[in-house]
């Protein structure tokens, strides 16, 4: 079996691998019987030292790491469930959710601005929790646009940025609106 492997190794590299096989042995034998022994013993250690260092070290670390996450879900668990406690314990529900989209609908719809839409989009731009949306509208009634503005800050929904800009329709303005809850 050993022979056929060889075989279908290209004659050069057959030549080189088996001077480095001749020139290993003599070398080998002309070492000292405690020498010997000394080689003997590092190639069984070694494959030893490669199990141990590239396996089971690294599995042994992850463990440890995925039991100290395991501790710290417990914790929040053990929290959401004493929240979750506390709110049963008062008998009130939950606050609903507000979609922002759907509440920017309901003032548009209310203002009189809706058909005037031309866009609602989320702003992704920002990691700081909080939900951004871009609205534009088209040629709007400015009045309107001012009430759709009143209606959102009840809602509670802020505007971080507002650009209005006058078109050749008296009393009407194009508007780029940057809102968040």
């Amino acid at each position: 079996m050993a022979a056929e492997r060889m075989q279908r190794i290209p004659s050069r590299l057959r030549e080189w691998i088996e001077r480095a096989k001749t020139g290993l042995l003599q070398r080998y034998q002309r070492l000292q019987p405690r020498e010997q022994r000394l080689l003997q013993a590092a190639a069984l250690l070694l494959p030893v030292l490669a199990v141990v260092f590239g396996m089971a070290l690294p599995l042994h670390d992850r463990l440890a790491r995925l039991r100290a996450d395991i501790g710290a879900l417990a914790i929040q668990a053990g929290d959401a469930n004493a929240l979750a406690d506390q709110l049963r314990a008062r008998g009130g529900k939950a606050p609903a959710l507000v979609n922002p989209m759907s509440g920017i609908e309901q003032a548009a719809q209310q203002a009189g601005v809706r058909g005037f839409v031309t866009r609602i989009k989320p702003d992704l731009t920002l990691g700081d929790g909080r939900q951004r949306l871009i609205v534009d509208m088209k040629a709007a009634p400015y009045a309107d646009v001012i009430r759709f503005l009143g209606l959102l800050r009840a809602q509670g929904m802020a505007v971080s940025r507002a650009k209005l800009y006058a078109i050749d329709r008296p009393g009407q303005v194009d508007v780029e609106l940057t809102l968040s809850n």
